[in-house]
C-alpha cells in the first residue's frame, strides 16, 4: 500500500511532457533553446535563442572588428594593438563556454529527471 501511495504522490508531482521529447530537443536543438519552448519555459526558451543569435552573429563581427583594429595598430608600431587584438579573441575564448555550459547542465538534468516545466513539475516519464 505505500508504493501505491507513493505512485499516487509521484505522478501529481511529475509532468506530462515526456523526457525523451526533451532529452532529444535538448542533445540536438538545445543551445538555441527548442527544449524549452517544448516544455512550456518560453521566457527562457527565447533567452537561449538570442544568446545563440548574439553569439553567432553580432559578438563575431564585434570581436573581429576589436581583432582587426589590434593588427593594424600592431603593424603600424602601436604597441597597444597588440593588447586590443588579444582581448577580442579572449572574449569569445570566455563567452562561448557559457552557451555550452547553459546547454550541458540543461541536458543532465533532463537525462536524470531533474528539469522542470513551467509548472515547476519535474519532467520524468520517458
Amino acid at each position: 500500500m505505500s508504493t501505491e501511495n507513493s505512485t499516487v504522490i509521484n505522478s501529481e508531482n511529475t509532468s506530462k511532457k515526456s523526457r525523451t521529447v526533451t532529452s532529444i530537443l535538448c542533445f540536438l536543438l538545445g543551445f538555441i533553446g527548442v527544449h524549452r519552448f517544448y516544455v512550456g519555459k518560453v521566457g527562457t526558451g527565447i533567452l537561449m535563442m538570442l544568446w545563440f543569435l548574439f553569439l553567432y552573429t553580432i559578438a563575431p563581427v564585434i570581436f573581429g572588428i576589436l581583432f582587426l583594429a589590434g593588427a593594424a595598430s600592431a603593424m603600424t608600431g602601436d604597441s597597444g594593438g597588440v593588447g586590443t587584438a588579444a582581448t577580442g579573441l579572449s572574449a569569445m575564448i570566455y563567452i562561448i563556454p557559457v552557451s555550452v555550459l547553459w546547454w550541458l547542465i540543461d541536458f543532465i538534468f533532463v537525462l536524470v529527471g531533474k528539469f522542470k516545466d513551467s509548472k515547476k513539475l519535474e519532467i520524468r516519464k520517458w
